[in-house]
């Protein structure tokens, strides 16, 4: 890969939000062809492949971001028997979830014998989701998580009866474009006596994602196909399909282009999501985002 690997991850401050990379790079659209050379076309399309793996190797929590998007954290049992577990959203926005899941290193059922509190729930009502709904990640039954916009960090917690060694937690978004709203989900995990460890930071990887953007747009700056190619990239690899379609559609590239660029992030990332850009020119969205 062209530098794009873990060495430079964790090594820059954050960058641009989305809304802003999208409003200031609008001059960056595809109007010079004739500056185009076929070796730099193919040094686009590497770019393209290359920052679409490496975000799916590295950073596959991004992928909790789309719609329907699954998250898997390992929790390492030598850590400790685990008392909480703590689910939490920056300020301002509230938290959406379909499904949580904790697994013991053993195997026990914990949905039987957790509970579940909240920060505040949307619509005043205070009993929670089932617990059993809760848990089944891979059958979710809906929008079974959803607190209040508070003006603190909006979270859910789940207490284990007894203090337990986990091997894994697993959270289902939801299945809408307001996915993308859980940018910066902090999970957290604290045993009966010690201070709270942290084992999952979303705002890391968004930070992370701005370093490998950083090098893509490095050569985009001598590169016009790059250039007009990064609004789409990046709004894939930030799990907004819907958006991304629109600037490719936007774009009005040829034919073969366009395959390519969808070739390319099917291949290196969203198979590795398990969804599909199915790509009929403004068709509904990405495969099992539609």
């Amino acid at each position: 890969m062209h530098a794009l690997d873990d060495a430079v991850l964790g090594t820059a401050a954050p960058g641009a939000t989305v809304d802003h990379w999208w409003a200031t790079s609008a001059s960056a659209r595809l109007p010079t062809y004739r500056a185009r050379t076929e070796a730099a076309d193919e040094e686009a399309y590497d770019f393209v492949a290359d920052a679409a793996a490496t975000v799916a190797e590295l950073l596959p929590g991004l992928g909790f971001l789309a719609p329907g998007g699954l998250l898997e954290v390992p929790v390492d049992p030598g850590r400790g028997k685990v008392a909480t577990v703590r689910l939490e959203l920056p300020p301002g926005e509230p938290l959406r979830l379909q499904s949580i899941r904790l697994t013991a290193e053993g195997g026990e059922d914990l949905s039987r014998t957790t509970t579940l509190s909240a920060s505040s729930w949307h619509d005043g009502t205070t009993p929670g989701p089932d617990l059993q709904a809760l848990f089944a990640v891979e059958s979710p039954s809906g929008v079974l998580v959803h607190t209040g916009a508070d003006t603190g960090p909006a979270w859910v917690e789940l207490r284990l009866a007894r203090p337990t060694r986990l091997s894994g937690i697993a959270v289902r978004n939801v299945g809408t474009p307001e996915a993308c709203c859980a940018y910066g989900l902090r999970i957290s995990t604290t045993s009966r006596f010690r201070k709270p460890q942290t084992v999952h930071d979303g705002s890391a990887d968004l930070r992370d994602l701005d370093v490998v953007l950083g090098l893509v747009r490095a050569v985009a700056a001598t590169n016009p196909l790059l250039a007009a190619l990064i609004p789409p990239l990046e709004l894939t690899l930030r799990g907004h399909y819907p958006a991304a379609r629109a600037a490719l559609d936007e774009l009005a590239l040829p034919a073969t282009d366009r395959a390519r660029f969808v070739e390319a992030l099917n291949t290196e990332l969203l198979d590795a999501r398990g969804d599909t850009w199915v790509d009929e020119v403004r068709a509904p969205a990405l495969g099992s985002a539609a």
